[in-house]
């Protein structure tokens, strides 16, 4: 069984079963985790694994992927109309989060040594501190109590020459009551491409 928990130690729904239906002893589960917390692997063996295999046992090593992906595409996404996406962002209640959005994936440099997977262009830059400016794109800044949700609606101007365009969203979440970037980031979300139609 596994469950998942935010960074506060909270329980974000119940426990789920990660072995399925396997009879017999299974021994030395791990876990591990990708940079963005949103994809964990859950990795266990037969007896054989303890690295003393018997003749007739099971000696495999199963492996299962689960994903909690931060930001979910709700409708299609095309010239003239609105989108929207429902953000499900890891992090500890008061944390300060951002949404970017990008039509490069070239990736901005963090303090800390991770890579945020936008580029800052010439549409979309300034949206990302300013999110009244009257771009298309309004953004999202704010605070979220733990596990919490939020949604977002990006308006996509009529303009044909948007269609087949790949868009790329990110987020990050901060903690603003340490000093410095390097040590208030919490959570660099993976990034969702959405094609423009």
């Amino acid at each position: 069984m596994a469950r998942c928990y935010d960074a506060d130690g909270v329980a974000l729904g119940n426990e789920f079963v990660v072995s399925g239906a396997l009879v017999g002893d299974y021994e030395r589960p791990q876990v591990a985790m990708d940079p963005s917390g949103e994809s964990v692997v859950f990795v266990y063996g037969g007896p054989g694994w303890t690295g003393n295999p018997t003749p007739g046992q099971d000696n495999d090593i199963y492996m299962r992927r689960y994903s909690r992906p931060a930001l979910t595409l709700l409708n299609t996404p095309s010239t003239g109309g609105t989108f929207f996406m429902d953000l499900e962002l890891p992090g500890g209640a008061g944390d300060f989060y951002i949404l970017g959005a990008s039509f490069g994936t070239s990736g901005i440099a963090l303090p800390d040594g991770r890579s945020w997977g936008l580029d800052l262009d010439v549409l979309f830059n300034h949206s990302l501190l300013f999110p009244n400016t009257g771009f298309p794109f309004l953004g999202f800044q704010g605070f979220l109590p733990s596990g919490a949700q939020a949604s977002v609606a990006v308006v996509v101007p009529s303009n044909p020459a948007l269609i087949g365009l790949p868009l790329q969203f990110a987020a990050i979440s901060l903690d603003l009551s340490v000093f410095g970037l390097g040590n208030q980031l919490r959570h660099v979300t993976r990034t969702l491409t959405v094609t423009l139609q």
